[in-house]
């Protein structure tokens, strides 16, 4: 692909050459030919020299700038996006990409430099013109007969309506997307739209709808050979799993996407999976784990909105569930995270069978000795709390007494640094006691 990308840099660059000795028509036609074919040499420049593709984007602009703006000037301003220091200067470059494509002839680049301007809306949170934008972008994609770029209108309008908290409006567009999909044959389309449809009903705790459409989406990708879109999708199922508390099958979609997330270097997945974690742990009671893990996930720089919008439940779930001075810490244990290394844990993790418990990463970053090993019989009596034995129970079982019993507990909450039951089983699994 790189020897693809600089044969078309070389020819762009022999292209402009020959033009600026020997284009015909006026001044104005050669400078604007000359230009355009910048542009593209910057474009196939985009994977192999920024820096120098962004030379040419503004060598390109300053030699349009100039000219009365049209289309090539809008193509112009597109490449040099790819290279605004900011969010004030994208915007700027957009709008003015805008105003043009509005009083020019510029066809489908009106359309795309609203939608342009509605994805921005949407990174900045900005809902409603979001849908302000796409809705007239739509307008135009319905006017010119382009049901293909309609889709995208669709989807983005889903997805706004999702960050919105409308899971039913969410749903019910991404089936409107869905059925334009169909009908064009448009099989990529159909399992971002099954996905979206799916994103909604998880964050909406329809579970069983959202792995029907998980399931689906994977299926199409499959048939497309589309991996990522593979891992996507086991990593949506994972989550479902999760919701309808299956762990057994919330560990294999969730194997299965990180070593693909893995192969594909994809980082923000990734962290997406390790928060899934988080409800797979939480699933057993440990909630500490499962906030290091949701802390780590919400606080890795590749965290997108979905992302943390579904992890906000293990926070308020910890939040229930443990004492302030606990919540802290484990929150700072997960921020503390090494990635690589969690990777490469919970890859080994989620090979093995389950056993009695979900994995959990954070294990991992815990003390494997203790200071104070718990002996043979206190080991035996952690296992017995970890069944639900009451210490009157854990005495018959042992044939001992009660004072005995309460004896073994006080030492083991001691040698684990915890106060109850609950703690000193969670922390025997984080240190692979039980």
């Amino acid at each position: 692909m790189r020897g693809l990308h600089q044969e078309g840099v070389d020819f762009f660059h022999w292209s402009v050459e020959c033009l600026r000795k020997n284009a015909p028509g006026t001044e104005e036609d050669r400078q604007r030919v000359v230009a355009i074919c910048l542009v593209a040499q910057g474009q196939c420049l985009l994977s192999l020299s920024r820096k120098r593709a962004r030379v040419l984007a503004d060598e390109s602009l300053a030699m349009l700038r100039p000219l009365p703006a049209e289309r090539a000037t809008i193509i112009a301003l597109k490449l040099a996006e790819a290279f605004a220091t900011d969010d004030s200067e994208r915007m700027r470059l957009a709008r003015e990409a805008l105003d043009i494509a509005r009083t020019s002839e510029s066809g489908w680049w009106l359309p795309k430099c609203l939608m342009d301007l509605g994805y921005l809306a949407m990174d900045r949170g900005d809902y409603v013109d979001v849908k302000n934008l796409v809705c007239e972008a739509r307008s135009l994609y319905q006017t010119t007969g382009n049901p293909g770029l309609d889709v995208q209108a669709l989807l983005m309008l889903s997805e706004a309506a999702m960050f919105q908290g409308s899971y039913d409006e969410a749903r019910q567009v991404a089936q409107e997307c869905l059925a334009v999909a169909q009908d064009l044959g448009y099989s990529a389309a159909v399992w971002w739209s099954h996905e979206r449809a799916g994103h909604a009903a998880l964050l909406q705790g329809d579970y069983l709808a959202a792995q029907t459409h998980y399931q689906t989406a994977l299926t199409v990708c499959e048939d497309l050979g589309d991996q990522q879109g593979v891992a996507f999708q086991h990593s949506g199922l994972g989550f479902a799993a999760c919701g309808l508390r299956n762990d057994a099958e919330a560990r294999s979609h969730f194997f299965e996407a990180l070593q693909l997330a893995q192969r594909f270097e994809n980082v923000d997945l990734i962290a997406d999976i390790i928060g899934g974690m988080g409800w797979l742990v939480a699933n057993v009671g440990d909630m500490e784990g499962a906030l290091r893990h949701a802390a780590f996930a919400l606080n890795h720089p590749a965290s997108n909105r979905f992302a943390r919008i579904r992890l906000t439940s293990v926070f308020q779930m910890a939040e229930k569930a443990l004492p302030p001075e606990a919540f802290e810490a484990a929150v700072e244990q997960g921020k503390a995270f090494d990635f690589d290394h969690a990777v490469q844990t919970l890859l080994a993790e989620l090979s093995r069978p389950l056993l009695h418990n979900a994995v959990s990463v954070a294990a991992t970053h815990a003390p494997q000795n203790l200071f104070d090993p718990l002996t043979e019989r206190e080991l035996e009596v952690l296992r017995l709390i970890a069944d639900g034995l009451s210490n009157y129970d854990v005495a018959i079982q042992l044939f001992v007494g009660m004072s005995t019993v309460k004896t073994h507990v006080n030492r083991i909450f001691s040698k684990l640094s915890v106060k109850n039951r609950t703690h000193a089983v969670a922390r025997a699994r984080e240190l692979r006691l039980l």
